[in-house]
């Protein structure tokens, strides 16, 4: 779960279904799970994408969310996403790995601080793996 391989059953259901191109669009987390199914399935029926809001560079923004205001944005950003996450992960539990559902837990249970960083850094990370 949470891959780019979790786009290929869905867009080859719907080519096949269809007998047509595939047009992808896509936003922010998702911008970048599509990039990758495109580099990674040569077979693939897209024809053209349009990705909005794909963070490519995050590290080259990670000082504004660590030093603005203190770690505010940063601090803020992540508790906010890690409470919007929260319900999900019973879910995500199903199909997760033990070692990612232990990091997720380490964010969940509060033993590391809920800024955007550790959410990078102990669900974003390990579920997309990289």
């Amino acid at each position: 779960m949470g891959s780019w391989q979790d786009l290929k059953e869905p867009i080859d259901y719907i080519h096949n279904t269809h007998k047509r191109p595939i047009y992808l669009f896509a936003c922010s987390l998702g911008a970048i799970c599509s990039t990758l199914y495109l580099i990674n399935d040569k077979d693939t029926p897209v024809r053209a994408a349009t990705f909005y809001g794909a963070p490519l560079s995050p590290i080259n923004n990670s000082d504004f969310f660590d030093n603005s205001l203190y770690g505010f944005y940063n601090w803020i950003l992540g508790k906010n996403l890690t409470e919007t996450l929260r319900p999900l992960f019973k879910d995500v539990n199903k199909y997760a790995s033990h070692d990612q559902i232990k990091s997720y837990n380490l964010l969940l249970t509060g033993a590391v601080a809920p800024t955007l960083n550790n959410v990078d850094e102990y669900v974003v990370a390990p579920m997309f793996g990289y």
